[in-house]
Protein backbone atom coordinates (compact mmCIF):
# COMPACT_ATOMS: atom_id res chain seq x y z
CA UNK A 1 0.00 0.00 0.00
CA UNK A 2 1.26 3.46 -0.92
CA UNK A 3 -0.30 6.58 0.60
CA UNK A 4 0.37 9.95 -0.99
CA UNK A 5 -0.75 13.55 -0.81
CA UNK A 6 0.31 16.39 -3.08
CA UNK A 7 -0.30 20.10 -3.11
CA UNK A 8 0.57 23.22 -5.05
CA UNK A 9 0.72 26.82 -4.03
CA UNK A 10 2.05 30.09 -5.28
CA UNK A 11 5.34 29.00 -6.84
CA UNK A 12 5.76 25.72 -4.99
CA UNK A 13 4.73 22.08 -5.12
CA UNK A 14 4.82 19.36 -2.45
CA UNK A 15 4.43 15.60 -2.37
CA UNK A 16 4.31 13.28 0.63
CA UNK A 17 4.54 9.51 0.06
CA UNK A 18 4.24 6.87 2.79
CA UNK A 19 4.76 3.11 2.75
CA UNK A 20 2.96 2.09 6.00
CA UNK A 21 3.97 -1.59 5.90
CA UNK A 22 7.64 -0.72 5.50
CA UNK A 23 7.43 2.28 7.86
CA UNK A 24 9.21 4.55 5.41
CA UNK A 25 8.24 7.58 3.44
CA UNK A 26 9.48 10.83 2.01
CA UNK A 27 8.45 14.41 1.40
CA UNK A 28 9.41 16.42 -1.67
CA UNK A 29 9.35 20.21 -1.62
CA UNK A 30 9.84 21.82 -5.03
CA UNK A 31 10.33 25.55 -5.53
CA UNK A 32 8.10 25.85 -8.58
CA UNK A 33 4.48 25.03 -9.33
CA UNK A 34 5.15 22.45 -12.03
CA UNK A 35 3.36 19.28 -11.02
CA UNK A 36 4.75 17.26 -13.91
CA UNK A 37 8.36 17.57 -12.77
CA UNK A 38 7.31 16.72 -9.24
CA UNK A 39 5.50 13.58 -10.42
CA UNK A 40 8.58 12.42 -12.37
CA UNK A 41 10.80 12.85 -9.31
CA UNK A 42 8.19 11.15 -7.10
CA UNK A 43 7.97 8.13 -9.41
CA UNK A 44 11.75 7.88 -9.45
CA UNK A 45 11.93 8.03 -5.64
CA UNK A 46 9.24 5.35 -5.31
CA UNK A 47 11.13 3.10 -7.73
CA UNK A 48 14.33 3.57 -5.70
CA UNK A 49 12.57 2.78 -2.41
CA UNK A 50 11.04 -0.35 -3.96
CA UNK A 51 14.49 -1.46 -5.18
CA UNK A 52 13.70 -0.83 -8.84
CA UNK A 53 15.61 1.23 -11.35
CA UNK A 54 14.06 4.69 -11.98
CA UNK A 55 12.60 5.14 -15.45
CA UNK A 56 14.22 7.85 -17.56
CA UNK A 57 11.83 10.62 -18.60
CA UNK A 58 14.35 12.37 -20.83
CA UNK A 59 12.63 13.52 -23.98
CA UNK A 60 9.17 12.91 -22.55
CA UNK A 61 6.48 15.29 -23.73
CA UNK A 62 6.01 17.87 -21.04
CA UNK A 63 2.86 20.00 -20.85
CA UNK A 64 4.80 22.99 -19.54
CA UNK A 65 7.30 22.76 -22.40
CA UNK A 66 4.41 22.84 -24.88
CA UNK A 67 2.89 25.79 -22.99
CA UNK A 68 6.28 27.50 -23.21
CA UNK A 69 6.41 27.12 -26.99
CA UNK A 70 2.82 28.33 -27.36
CA UNK A 71 3.65 31.29 -25.12
CA UNK A 72 6.68 32.12 -27.22
CA UNK A 73 4.58 32.04 -30.39
CA UNK A 74 1.96 34.33 -28.82
CA UNK A 75 4.69 36.72 -27.67
CA UNK A 76 6.23 36.83 -31.16
CA UNK A 77 2.83 37.56 -32.74
CA UNK A 78 2.34 40.33 -30.18
CA UNK A 79 5.70 41.88 -31.01
CA UNK A 80 4.92 41.69 -34.72
CA UNK A 81 1.55 43.36 -34.18
CA UNK A 82 3.15 46.23 -32.26
CA UNK A 83 6.20 46.56 -34.53
CA UNK A 84 4.03 47.24 -37.57
CA UNK A 85 2.19 50.19 -36.02
CA UNK A 86 4.90 52.89 -36.32
CA UNK A 87 5.49 52.02 -39.96
CA UNK A 88 1.79 52.23 -40.72
CA UNK A 89 1.37 55.54 -38.85
CA UNK A 90 4.38 57.01 -40.65
CA UNK A 91 2.99 55.90 -44.01
CA UNK A 92 -0.44 57.32 -43.15
CA UNK A 93 0.96 60.70 -42.08
CA UNK A 94 3.44 61.01 -44.98
CA UNK A 95 0.88 60.31 -47.70
CA UNK A 96 -2.10 62.52 -46.86
CA UNK A 97 -3.34 62.33 -50.44
CA UNK A 98 -3.90 58.60 -50.07
CA UNK A 99 -7.59 57.89 -49.89
CA UNK A 100 -8.65 55.84 -46.91
CA UNK A 101 -11.79 53.83 -47.37
CA UNK A 102 -14.04 54.17 -44.38
CA UNK A 103 -15.47 50.68 -44.71
CA UNK A 104 -12.01 49.05 -44.61
CA UNK A 105 -11.02 51.18 -41.60
CA UNK A 106 -14.28 50.22 -39.85
CA UNK A 107 -13.72 46.57 -40.72
CA UNK A 108 -10.25 46.71 -39.15
CA UNK A 109 -11.78 48.11 -35.95
CA UNK A 110 -14.31 45.27 -35.86
CA UNK A 111 -11.72 42.56 -36.58
CA UNK A 112 -9.16 43.75 -34.04
CA UNK A 113 -11.85 44.40 -31.45
CA UNK A 114 -13.35 40.98 -32.11
CA UNK A 115 -9.96 39.32 -31.65
CA UNK A 116 -9.26 41.35 -28.53
CA UNK A 117 -12.48 40.59 -26.64
CA UNK A 118 -11.71 36.90 -25.90
CA UNK A 119 -8.09 37.71 -25.02
CA UNK A 120 -9.12 40.50 -22.64
CA UNK A 121 -11.80 38.20 -21.20
CA UNK A 122 -9.10 35.59 -20.45
CA UNK A 123 -7.09 38.18 -18.54
CA UNK A 124 -9.96 39.82 -16.67
CA UNK A 125 -12.39 37.00 -15.85
CA UNK A 126 -10.71 33.59 -16.17
CA UNK A 127 -8.52 32.30 -13.31
CA UNK A 128 -7.72 28.62 -13.99
CA UNK A 129 -5.61 28.31 -10.80
CA UNK A 130 -4.36 30.48 -7.96
CA UNK A 131 -0.74 29.93 -8.94
CA UNK A 132 1.32 31.72 -11.53
CA UNK A 133 0.53 35.00 -13.27
CA UNK A 134 -3.22 35.71 -13.06
CA UNK A 135 -3.82 31.99 -12.59
CA UNK A 136 -1.86 30.90 -15.68
CA UNK A 137 1.66 29.48 -15.88
CA UNK A 138 3.92 32.54 -15.79
CA UNK A 139 5.05 32.39 -19.40
CA UNK A 140 1.53 31.88 -20.74
CA UNK A 141 0.08 34.62 -18.52
CA UNK A 142 2.71 37.11 -19.66
CA UNK A 143 2.20 36.11 -23.31
CA UNK A 144 -1.57 36.62 -23.01
CA UNK A 145 -0.97 40.03 -21.38
CA UNK A 146 1.40 40.95 -24.24
CA UNK A 147 -1.19 39.90 -26.80
CA UNK A 148 -3.90 41.90 -25.02
CA UNK A 149 -1.65 44.99 -25.01
CA UNK A 150 -0.72 44.51 -28.67
CA UNK A 151 -4.36 44.12 -29.68
CA UNK A 152 -5.26 47.23 -27.65
CA UNK A 153 -2.58 49.22 -29.49
CA UNK A 154 -3.77 47.84 -32.83
CA UNK A 155 -7.33 48.78 -31.93
CA UNK A 156 -6.22 52.33 -31.11
CA UNK A 157 -4.43 52.49 -34.46
CA UNK A 158 -7.50 51.17 -36.30
CA UNK A 159 -9.68 53.77 -34.56
CA UNK A 160 -7.13 56.46 -35.50
CA UNK A 161 -7.32 55.41 -39.16
CA UNK A 162 -11.12 55.34 -39.04
CA UNK A 163 -11.28 58.84 -37.54
CA UNK A 164 -8.71 60.07 -40.07
CA UNK A 165 -10.81 58.69 -42.93
CA UNK A 166 -13.93 60.40 -41.58
CA UNK A 167 -12.02 63.67 -41.16
CA UNK A 168 -10.59 63.51 -44.70
CA UNK A 169 -13.96 62.80 -46.24
CA UNK A 170 -15.43 65.81 -44.42
CA UNK A 171 -12.63 68.06 -45.69
CA UNK A 172 -13.12 66.82 -49.24
CA UNK A 173 -16.84 67.60 -49.13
Amino acid sequence: TILSKSGEGMGSSTMMVLFPEDQIGFVLLVGESNGEKLSYVTEGMINLLLGEKPVSVEGAVNFFRIVGYVSLAIALVSVALVAGIPVKVHRLVKTPAKRIRRWTAGLRVLIVGGLGVPVWYLLIAVRPTEAGFLGYPYDLGIAIAMLAAALALRLLYALFVLLASINRSRRAA
